[in-house]
């Protein structure tokens, strides 16, 4: 056999939907010049687990920036640098789909190679709950993330796995604070170091044109394509600042999430 792995790079971006892990993807995506990404898996026991099945994203970085086609071979594609793979939680459930492995062996045959990867790695993205929060109020497709209590539950559960007081994902597990990822060039540097690969920011303007009829960010849709750093990210809540039913009330209602926000946030802003 030429190649005993299909590629050298398997990287998971994994958090709850509107946490931002698309952004941390393309980041992490421009750290590689041929890339496959997969959008969309979901986590064990959602309704419809899905796990690596079509459709695929192919992406190749220039001077001129990415370059993507989307394939709906059965199979993925041999030769990439990596694979990226997208799992979004809706309901809270850490843990990876239990068809990944079997996903997994099934590539690796197909393209008669011994192993899916050679490296893995395993990210948790986690954003501030206010503009989480403010995010979900924002989007229009999933109405269902909107309840209150699961809005909560799954808020929890991931600041857990953050934390360290649970581990359900898979080692080598890299956490990251998406507030922070977004503003501080030294954090971005010390998780790529954390993620064995050499320091680049030629992925983060780029806004992720994929998924949901290629609408982009949930308040500028793809108003800032090649321009991600100027959206107020860090500003979602202000529009939201004084509804008291959706807003105000959900983060205050629950003493668990505002103590582990305040542990990795800091304090919440003024009024909420």
């Amino acid at each position: 056999m030429e190649n005993k792995y299909l590629t050298e790079r398997e990287i998971h971006v994994c958090g709850l939907q509107r946490t931002g892990q698309h952004a941390i993807a393309v980041w992490v995506m421009g750290h590689f010049d041929k890339i496959c990404f997969k959008n969309g898996m979901t986590s064990l026991n959602t309704p419809l687990p899905r796990s690596i099945t079509p459709p695929f994203w192919y992406f190749d970085l220039n001077k001129d920036g990415f370059t993507w086609a989307e394939n709906n071979d059965r199979v993925l594609k041999k030769g990439q640098d990596a694979i990226i793979l997208g799992t979004e939680y809706n309901s809270g459930n850490i843990e990876l789909n239990e068809d990944l492995n079997i996903n997994r062996k099934m590539h690796a045959k197909e393209n008669d190679v011994d192993e899916f990867s050679k490296k893995q790695h395993y990210i948790l993205v986690l954003r501030s709950p206010w503009n989480q929060l403010a995010s979900i109020l924002s989007w229009k497709e999933r109405w269902y993330l909107k309840n209150k209590e699961r809005f909560i539950s799954g808020w929890i559960k991931s600041a857990k796995e953050f934390t360290g007081r649970t581990n359900l994902l898979p080692e080598p597990k890299v956490c990251i604070n998406y507030d922070k990822w977004f503003s501080d060039v030294n954090y971005r540097k010390e998780l790529s170091n954390k993620l064995e690969l050499d320091f680049t920011d030629r992925g983060l303007n780029v806004v992720m044109p994929i998924g949901w009829g290629n609408k982009g960010s949930s308040f500028d849709r793809m108003d800032y394509t090649n321009n991600a750093q100027d959206m107020k990210v860090l500003d979602r809540w202000k529009k939201y600042k004084n509804d008291n039913v959706q807003f105000t009330d959900v983060l205050k209602m629950n003493k668990e999430l505002r103590e582990l926000s305040e542990e990795i946030f800091g304090e919440f802003p003024e009024g909420i």
